[in-house]
């Protein structure tokens, strides 16, 4: 990695904190601090919801051109919230206010982190290479943070040496970050420029195809990712470990799954590899719906978690270099508006199968999973229609 590049170090922050540091351990602590199950949907809730603000940081990002400040802040909001996290408090306000930093610093990074690599990078393979890194990077602070959190567990240190421990390697990250600060952003495009592409280049309609794409691609992959565990215990009968070591693993096979993914992106562009994505969530939600009611091998239910994992950091690298190319809008407002359909969709996603599963309704989220990638399916087809006939003209 060269030292123009130590910036991206930052994107192992979501590794650290939200694959290890919310998913293995924010609600277990909430639970185990106050017994209070709906306080622990109240502050997941927030998480989820909190991506809805992504535009409009974005949108100031891109008006006062504080890009690298809010860089910084984004990872103070982590190193905050795991910091408060280590107080045992019993007041439903105090886990709100953690969930909120989570939130904020989760959604900064995820809209300014791939602002900087699209845009520092004009060449489109340079572009790729950037993206695919930033995404290692993420994958990588899974595997550390896993792997040691995953070992003190082992060796019975408390809740509160492991969060101690993710925020050391949050510091860490700050500090590099800080002292490898990323290039300035070139000024935004014009008033004229946006005009321009939005009336010759960039149209509104492939624009916004694109994310009501993105936000229902989100029933299928979030769930598999996020409830895969549960739907195919469920489902199948199946006993996953839904573990640090778990995590740790799928992250370290995802690391090398993209590389594929960035050599064919600085060969093909992004357009192709997004299709693909959209190509596998439609498999995964018809075959998860296929395979129930059947005596199957374990190994086939599981291996669509990992096919999702594997997808969902395919999808990441790919969104954001689609998304450059097809927006109207401004750099970091566009990540923006992506991280906030990627938020939306992951709440109401996850919503719906949790609800399905309240009512017993194991055949229903299955059903729900197979329409959701079909409507998916038929959506990333009419992206590509418009993506075709915008190129054209």
């Amino acid at each position: 990695m060269l030292k123009s590049q130590l910036w991206s170090v930052s994107q192992a922050s979501i590794g650290i904190v939200q694959w290890i540091g919310i998913a293995i351990l924010f609600g277990p602590t909430i639970l185990e601090r106050t017994g209070s199950g709906l306080l622990v949907g109240q502050a997941m809730l927030i998480l989820g919801l909190s991506g809805l603000v992504a535009p409009m940081l974005g949108g100031l990002a891109d008006k006062f051109h504080a890009h690298r400040p809010m860089l910084r802040f984004a990872l103070l909001c982590h190193i905050s919230a795991l910091a408060l996290l280590l107080y045992p408090a019993q007041c439903d306000s105090y886990y709100w206010l953690i969930a909120l930093l989570f939130g904020l610093g989760s959604n900064l990074l995820f809209v300014l982190n791939p602002t900087f690599a699209v845009k520092l990078n004009p060449n489109s393979s340079d572009k790729a290479k950037s993206l695919k890194l930033l995404f290692q990077l993420q994958m990588l602070g899974v595997v550390i943070a896993g792997s040691v959190v995953g070992l003190m567990d082992r060796l019975d240190y408390s809740t509160n040496l492991q969060i101690s421990a993710l925020l050391i390697l949050d510091i860490c990250c700050f500090t590099i970050l800080c002292l490898n600060p990323p290039a300035p952003l070139p000024c935004h495009r014009s008033e004229a420029d946006t005009h321009e592409n939005a009336t010759h280049g960039r149209t509104w309609l492939l624009w916004l195809t694109f994310i009501f794409t993105t936000f229902i691609s989100m029933f299928v992959g979030s769930n598999m990712v996020e409830m895969g565990p549960l739907i195919i215990n469920k489902g199948f009968s199946i006993e996953l470990s839904n573990s640090a070591f778990g995590m740790a693993l799928s992250a370290l096979v995802t690391i090398f799954a993209l590389v594929p993914a960035g050599k064919w992106m600085e060969r093909h562009g992004s357009i192709g590899l997004w299709l693909l994505t959209v190509l596998i969530n439609l498999i995964v939600g018809v075959s998860i719906w296929a395979m129930f009611g059947h005596s199957l091998l374990s190994l086939l239910p599981m291996s669509l978690i990992i096919f999702s994992i594997i997808n969902g950091a395919w999808n990441d690298i790919s969104l954001a270099a689609l998304a450059d190319e097809l927006s109207p809008m401004t750099p970091a407002a566009t990540q923006g508006l992506v991280a906030a359909a990627i938020s939306l969709g992951f709440a109401i996603g996850t919503f719906i199968v949790g609800w399905l599963f309240e009512l017993n309704a194991v055949a229903h989220v299955m059903a729900f999973l197979a329409i959701s990638g079909v409507v998916l399916g038929v959506l990333g087809a009419i992206v590509w229609l418009l993506y075709r006939k915008q190129s054209a003209l």
